[in-house]
């Protein structure tokens, strides 16, 4: 029988293999439970079909744990996340079955951790601190329960509850680490993107704004070159009575005594 079909059969996330997300819709104490079938019944199950169906329980979880989390509020941010998990579920059923055989042929522990869902050493890191469990040489324990569980298994020994717990954790852990990262991925690209619309319309109006002002100073200009119009009449330059009547003389005489002397006729001049 495949390690990962008693993994999912036999094993359970205890509360001490797998800390409870923080984020998760129940907050505190809420985790991933796998679903336990009798230990009788391991010879009877398929591995494929287990580890099909344990995928698609895996996929629905980390689906109702991450819609219900703050970082995933905004619709968009939600629907990339749907679909990284809807990958990462048709990726586990696939990459299961791998490891079921990979545990009993194959003891390169890199190799193992390949055939996991991908989970390498950084993603292990991530999911540790997902399940609230990152503490010193937290990765080198999950090596060390792997190389536990490829012994185990080649000396023919059942897997332990303790094994199990930590391979499905390191599972899940995968499942939420990378459909966080997706989600994480889309959100910024995202506000960059509405950071670059931003940015190309403010210089849409800055350009807008300079060509009318460009117009504005061209029309002025224009306007101050050209000549007056025309009004038709003759200009004439300003009157000065001073110039023209200041040295004439007025004769009065006087009617009694038929005196006459002279006056000027614009006295202001003089």
């Amino acid at each position: 029988m495949g390690l990962v079909a008693a993994v999912m059969l036999v094993g359970v996330l205890s509360p001490a293999a797998v800390a409870s997300d923080s984020r998760g819709a129940a907050g505190e104490g809420a985790g991933f439970r796998a679903t336990i079938e009798p230990v009788a019944s391991v010879t009877q199950v398929d591995p494929a079909r287990a580890a099909a169906a344990t995928a698609t329980s895996l996929g629905q979880e980390a689906r109702a744990l991450s819609a219900s989390t703050a970082e995933w509020a905004t619709e968009s941010a939600r629907t990339e996340l749907d679909l990284a998990v809807g990958e990462l579920e048709q990726e586990l059923t696939r990459t299961i079955p791998v490891l079921d055989s990979a545990v009993r042929i194959d003891r390169d522990v890199d190799a193992v951790l390949d055939a996991l869902a991908g989970v390498r050493a950084d993603v292990v890191a991530t999911a540790t601190r997902i399940l609230d469990t990152e503490t010193p040489g937290a990765e080198a324990s999950v090596r060390e329960t792997l190389r536990a569980a490829i012994a185990d298994q080649e000396a023919d020994k059942p897997v332990t509850r303790e094994t199990a717990s930590t391979l499905a954790a390191l599972v899940t852990a995968g499942v939420n680490a990378r459909a966080s990262q997706a989600a994480y991925v889309a959100e910024q690209e995202r506000i960059a993107a509405e950071a670059a619309a931003r940015a190309a319309e403010e210089a849409a109006a800055e350009a807008a704004a300079a060509e009318a002002d460009a117009e504005r100073r061209a029309t002025a200009s224009e306007s101050s070159a050209q000549p007056a119009p025309d009004s038709g009449f003759i200009t004439m330059p300003p009157l000065d009575p001073c110039k023209m009547w200041g040295d004439k003389t007025l004769t009065l005489t006087n009617p009694i005594t038929g005196e006459q002397h002279d006056v000027w006729l614009m006295p202001e001049c003089h």
